[in-house]
């Protein structure tokens, strides 16, 4: 899930109602045995009118501490975490224990371009070995559309971090 966008002055009050949303929908998958998984999102570049909420590793933890649902965790997406100040690796150590899932793409550590693994600035073994290190046992989703991308990046993952792959 994507906690929203933000335009304006008020950052503090979406913030707080994209935490009632996710808790009101975090409420309803608890009760039919579903976690949620909150998104990370890119950053926008400083001209753009609107703001994704959740950017940062601190914005995903106060939504969901003001969530409150154990339905409810992060989803790291490490490509997105690699545009951050400390990339992906400092993401994922100040995120343990609360993530829930994971999506890989690779980018130029400026812009989100989704490009296929070892096409870009991100140090996918050095991700991995971080949230290995958290003790994060589920699913890595390689979040690429193309079928050659996808298999270019499982080919990097084999040649970087075979341990990760089942």
């Amino acid at each position: 899930m994507h906690a929203g966008y933000w335009f304006g002055d008020d950052k503090d009050a979406r913030v707080e109602q994209a935490a009632r949303t996710l808790a009101t929908a975090a409420s309803y998958a608890r009760e039919r045995g579903i976690t949620l998984a909150l998104e990370n999102m890119n950053e926008l570049p400083a001209e753009a009118e609107i703001r994704y909420l959740g950017c940062t590793a601190a914005e995903v933890l106060t939504i969901l501490g003001l969530a409150g649902s154990p339905a409810l965790t992060a989803c790291a997406d490490l490509g997105h975490a690699n545009l951050l100040p400390g990339g992906a690796v400092r993401f994922v150590e100040q995120l343990a224990g609360h993530i829930g899932h994971v999506q890989l793409t690779d980018n130029d550590g400026v812009i989100d371009h989704h490009l296929p693994l070892g096409e870009g600035s991100l140090d996918v073994a050095a991700a991995l070995n971080a949230l290995a290190a958290t003790g994060y046992e589920g699913q890595v989703a390689i979040e690429l559309d193309d079928p050659r991308a996808q298999a270019a990046s499982l080919e990097h993952l084999r040649a970087v971090a075979p341990r990760f792959l089942a």
